[in-house]
C-alpha cells in the first residue's frame, strides 16, 4: 500500500520540474513540497485540457480535432509553468554553505581608456 502513494510521489517531482535526483535525496518536508507542485502542475494540465477541448468543440464539431489542439495547447501552457517553476524552486533546494574568501583588490591595477 506504501508502494503506491510512493510512486505517485515520483510522478509529481517529475512533473515539477526539477531534477528528480535532488529531490529524491531531500529531506521529506521538501519532497513534499515538490510533490505538491507536481500536483498543481497536473491539475493546470488536465484543466487546460478540458477548456481547449471545450472551446474547439463549439468552433470545430469535430473531436479529432478538439484532442489534438487539447493537447497541444495543454502541453504549451504547462511546459510554460514548469518554466517559470525554474525561478521559484531554487530558493526551496537546500544550498552547501560556501565560505567566501576574502580578496584584496585593492592592489590591482585597473585599465583606463582615454578619448580623445
Amino acid at each position: 500500500m506504501n508502494s503506491i502513494p510512493k510512486s505517485l510521489r515520483v510522478h509529481f517531482w517529475k512533473l515539477s520540474g526539477e531534477d528528480f535526483t535532488i529531490i529524491k535525496n531531500c529531506g521529506a518536508k521538501i519532497q513534499f513540497y515538490f510533490s505538491t507542485i507536481g500536483a498543481f502542475v497536473l491539475t493546470i494540465l488536465i484543466c487546460c485540457f478540458l477548456s481547449a477541448v471545450y472551446f474547439t468543440e463549439h468552433l470545430f464539431h469535430n473531436k479529432f480535432l478538439d484532442i489534438g489542439v487539447g493537447l497541444v495547447w495543454g502541453y504549451i501552457v504547462t511546459n510554460m509553468y514548469v518554466l517559470l517553476l525554474y525561478t521559484i524552486t531554487p530558493s526551496l533546494l537546500p544550498v552547501k554553505n560556501k565560505k567566501k574568501k576574502n580578496v584584496d583588490n585593492s592592489d590591482q591595477m585597473v585599465p583606463v581608456i582615454s578619448v580623445g
